[in-house]
């Protein structure tokens, strides 16, 4: 009994659960893993193998079958509500974001809209000062102007006399 060769049955499941097949009669298998790993995987197929066997939804274990089977949806249905929860949370967030973007744009849309009427306004009078300006440039009365001009500088020269007598 020195070389033990496992039962032909737990060599059958080892193949069916592995595919492969014992290197040595007398070793467990030829395997990486230590032996004693290997033991408690033989043993885990053996279990394994003996619930296929049995029906899935025996009157034994079926009851604990539903109640886990239940649980797992409940546990799986909060999971799935509380990520809905934080998904909601966060549009709630965008969607007040947006609303106070779309304020922000509305306001500075009024005030370009207002600088730009001012622009025009102010462009218009340019426009007419530009037109009085060139209609006085081509007056050929030039005598009346250089009078003008003339006048104000006497009236400078006045106004200056006048400061200076006080003193």
């Amino acid at each position: 009994l020195a070389h033990h060769r496992p039962h032909r049955t737990q060599e059958a499941r080892a193949v069916a659960a592995t595919g492969r097949r014992f290197a040595d009669p007398g070793a467990w298998c030829a395997s990486p893993w230590p032996a004693h790993l290997h033991r408690r995987n033989l043993a885990s197929m053996a279990d394994v193998s003996n619930r296929k066997s049995r029906k899935p939804f025996a009157d034994d274990d079926g009851h604990d079958f539903y109640a886990r089977e239940a649980e797992s949806q409940q546990l799986l249905m909060r999971e799935q509500e509380e990520t809905l929860q934080s998904l909601q949370g966060g549009i709630n967030r965008m969607g007040q974001m947006a609303l106070s973007i779309n304020e922000e744009l509305d306001s500075q849309n009024r005030m370009i809209q207002d600088i730009d009427d001012h622009i025009d306004r102010t462009e218009g009078r340019l426009s007419i000062m530009q037109k009085k300006l060139k209609e006085l440039a081509n007056d050929s009365d030039r005598g009346k102007y250089c009078t003008i001009c003339f006048l104000s500088v006497v009236l400078i020269v006045l106004f200056w006399l006048v400061i200076n007598d006080d003193e």
